[in-house]
């Protein structure tokens, strides 16, 4: 009698133990605790206190952004370019490159424009600013990408720097005349230099 009663007793002490472990595993933060540990993060970065940076991070991937999908887009965007961050600040260029190319999102809210900024500033980390500047004024055949969702996108063959960077297609920087009435712009789509500045993609590349 005393042998069942003590056995009992251990898978309670059992289920109990599962049942707070699996509750504590399981711990969930909301949509605005995300965004508070997506700051941190970045604040953590600027500090260069990389650990701290991760942990904020983990907890952001943790966190429930709603039934939105533009909110999950953004906020794993977001997360993404720390990540990359806290990778070339480890020297990790060639992880961080990675990471970034399987960045996507951009449709519901994910910000590839700073993805593909980033994607520039990594090559400058990897092989110096100069070299990469002087490696993309060489190119000369620009591809696009349709997509079936509408959200299209360019690449281009770096051939120095034996690497594709593929870009967002994002709206034209349109310009107005003394009427208020829009300058379309002239783009050269098969010119990767045209395509940037019609979009006003970045400034990153220029002398």
């Amino acid at each position: 009698m005393y042998q069942k009663s003590t056995l009992i007793s251990l898978k309670n002490i059992l289920l109990i133990t599962f049942c707070l472990a699996l509750f504590s595993c399981g711990k969930r933060y909301d949509h605005d605790d995300g965004h508070a540990f997506i700051k941190s993060a970045r604040e953590a970065v600027q500090q260069n206190d990389l650990a701290l940076a991760e942990t904020y991070l983990d907890k952001a991937s943790n966190s429930n952004y709603g039934f939105c999908g533009n909110s999950w887009a953004g906020a794993k965007g977001n997360i993404t370019l720390i990540q990359a961050e806290i990778l070339n600040k480890k020297k990790k260029h060639d992880e961080a490159l990675q990471l970034l190319e399987a960045m996507n999102g951009c449709p519901l809210g994910a910000d590839c424009n700073k993805r593909d900024s980033l994607k520039i500033e990594t090559l400058f980390l990897k092989h110096g600013k100069d070299k990469v500047v002087k490696a993309f004024q060489s190119v000369s055949t620009v591809r696009k990408n349709v997509n079936e969702n509408g959200f299209d996108s360019y690449s281009v063959y770096v051939e120095e720097l034996a690497y594709t960077f593929t870009f967002a297609e994002s709206f034209p920087d349109y310009k107005f005349d003394e009427n208020d009435r829009v300058i379309n712009p002239k783009i050269d789509y098969n010119n990767f230099f045209s395509i940037l500045k019609a979009y006003n993609f970045d400034a990153l590349l220029e002398d």
